[in-house]
């Protein structure tokens, strides 16, 4: 912020600059301008933009000199000298040179300024999310030895952490890469015992599952103002995702045989498991100083999975194969707050 007190001086040494002079026409228009040179024939000026004109002094009725009135007027000419006009006009023009020289120093001493303070923009920044409610799907199979496999999923509302890695692109771009992990294992044990006289029957099954799952997501924050000025900024994010499951599921019976299986039941889980996702989403974030700020953010992600499960059941000579197709998407929502530390 230290280069503003320049920036402003700088505006105001040009902002006294033009157009300090005023033209009267016969047509009765006024221009405001900045006279450069005066003869008896023509008058020469810059005008609006910057832009260098002439005009012929029989078509001007007044001519009117900052710090010196009028000069000249059609119908008593003109009231000083001719010399002494020339000496106001290049002495006038010379101190214009001086001041658009020292206001180009001051801009270059601006654009140095302002090179120095980037240089010692945190670039680097690790953020801590808190995420009290994230609404996502997630597949389990269930593979008895009587009704066969079947999928089934819950949308479960949880609580949950992730982090950000991000990188300063330009002053108003960061990108981003995000790492999320949970673990889920549920284990379900069913067993029954018969007993009647010598008769005896005990049938039971065990099933587990143990689920991994690694979500990674790339993508660009992009902030509606520069946040190295802003105590406090919003901003809009965007980005393309993998969720990557780590699974296993058994489903044991305890008492009777079963037929002989080979199944792809680990990699179908995990296939389920691990979609694509694009989310876009917004925020605000809040700097505490260049090192630490609270930030918050709602996102939207949609996400796709597809998977296949293959089986084959050995039962004596009889062989039985079984194939199934199953693709998914939905949309879900987080909503979090937490830390960035900018290193």
């Amino acid at each position: 912020m230290k280069y503003l007190s320049f920036l402003f001086l700088s505006f105001f040494m040009y902002a006294q600059q033009p157009y300090r002079d005023t033209l009267f026409m016969f047509n009765d228009k006024v221009y405001p301008c900045f006279v450069t040179d005066i003869n008896e024939s023509s008058i020469k000026f810059i005008y609006s933009n910057n832009a260098y004109e002439s005009a012929i002094l029989k078509s001007v009725s007044k001519i009117v000199l900052n710090n010196y009135g009028e000069v000249y007027n059609s119908e008593k000419g003109f009231l000083l000298s001719m010399d002494t006009l020339q000496n106001i006009s290049e002495s006038r023009w010379e101190k214009l040179v001086q001041e658009k020289k020292h206001e180009e120093q001051l801009e270059e001493l601006n654009a140095e300024i302002l090179q120095n303070d980037n240089s010692e923009i945190n670039r680097w920044s690790f953020g801590v999310v808190y995420i009290p409610y994230s609404s996502r799907k997630t597949y389990y199979l269930n593979n008895s030895p009587v009704f066969g496999i079947s999928v089934y999923s819950f949308i479960n509302n949880e609580t949950r952490m992730e982090g950000q890695f991000a990188y300063l692109v330009s002053p108003n771009l960061r990108l981003t890469f995000d790492i999320g992990y949970s673990l889920a294992f549920t284990e379900e044990r069913d067993e029954s015992h018969t007993t009647d006289g010598s008769y005896v029957f005990d049938s039971g099954t065990l099933n587990s599952r143990d689920l991994k799952l690694f979500n990674f997501n790339l993508g660009l924050k992009v902030y509606f103002k520069n946040f190295l000025e802003e105590k406090v900024t919003a901003y809009w994010l965007g980005g393309i995702g993998k969720q990557i499951a780590f699974g296993s599921t058994t489903n044991e019976n305890l008492y009777t045989s079963q037929p002989a299986v080979i199944n792809n039941d680990d990699e179908y889980l995990e296939e389920l498991n691990s979609p694509w996702h694009f989310n876009v989403g917004f925020g605000a974030e809040y700097f505490f100083n260049k090192s630490l700020s609270l930030f918050s953010m709602m996102r939207f992600s949609y996400s796709i999975v597809s998977a296949e499960y293959k089986s084959t059941t050995f039962s004596g000579t009889q062989r039985t194969t079984s194939n199934i197709q199953s693709k998914d998407s939905e949309i879900t929502t987080d909503f979090g707050l937490g830390l960035n530390f900018y290193f």
